[in-house]
């Protein structure tokens, strides 16, 4: 807590500091036989700022002696959420929601909802905006006229059918969410990326799963659900 508001800290590598980074070195609180903080902060910064502008310098130390590596460094980071003792990283795309809507011509169009794992933690009911170019402001609301198929997790074998006819089989590996294109490995190199495959206009789009035998299935539609739980 700082002046009131959660701040989050990172401890970072000393050979990785900027002198913009000094400023955000917090004021440590009094501990152990440290009287005095802030000047056992003004001195640590400046001999970070010394050795910062001359690396040639001996490793530095705190007034107390100690080689220092690593400084605590406010950071932009979002705050973390607090689960079951822990916490959930609010970067974590946990899964995304497969979606379909046929179009004025009859032809289906698919749409992703991208679901966070903080948002498992905090929300009773799961995100309904499909990601598109253009920003979150022109992400289409999920209603009752698109049907659900699936949920994709990572590493979920997909097969989707490009609108030149092009059939590209590999395992799911992430979503762009700047333009609604997934990312996918082939099914013989996990290494081999696929990159920026377009959903939206897709011919087909299928999911499988693998049994013990190595035998491919496709998944039927299934039920959406929520922590657990169907949902709509």
């Amino acid at each position: 807590d700082v002046n009131g508001a959660r701040v989050v800290f990172e401890r970072k590598p000393i050979d990785k500091l900027t002198e913009s980074d000094l400023e955000k070195i917090p004021v440590p609180e009094p501990y152990g036989k440290i009287v005095d903080p802030k000047k056992l902060h003004a001195e640590t910064v400046e001999a970070l700022r010394a050795w910062i502008k001359d690396k040639k310098l001996p490793q530095p130390r705190s007034p107390k002696g100690d080689v220092i590596r690593k400084v605590r460094v406010q950071s932009t980071a979002k705050i973390a959420i607090e689960v079951s003792g822990g916490t959930a990283d609010r970067g974590d795309m946990v899964r995304i929601d497969v979606f379909r809507q046929a179009n004025s011509k009859g032809e289906w169009r698919y749409f992703v909802v991208p679901v966070y794992r903080h948002e498992v933690a905090e929300r009773s009911a799961p995100p309904n905006k499909a990601v598109q170019a253009g920003g979150i402001n022109q992400w289409p609301t999920i209603d009752e006229t698109f049907s659900f198929l699936w949920s994709v997790y990572p590493m979920s074998l997909l097969q989707l059918t490009k609108p030149n006819g092009e059939i590209i089989m590999g395992y799911f590996r992430g979503l762009d969410i700047s333009t609604g294109a997934v990312n996918l490995s082939t099914v013989n190199n996990s290494s081999k990326l696929i990159r920026s495959i377009g959903v939206r206009t897709l011919l087909d789009f299928k999911k499988f799963v693998i049994d013990r035998l190595g035998e491919e299935f496709e998944v039927a539609p299934e039920v959406r659900t929520w922590r657990g739980k169907a949902c709509t």
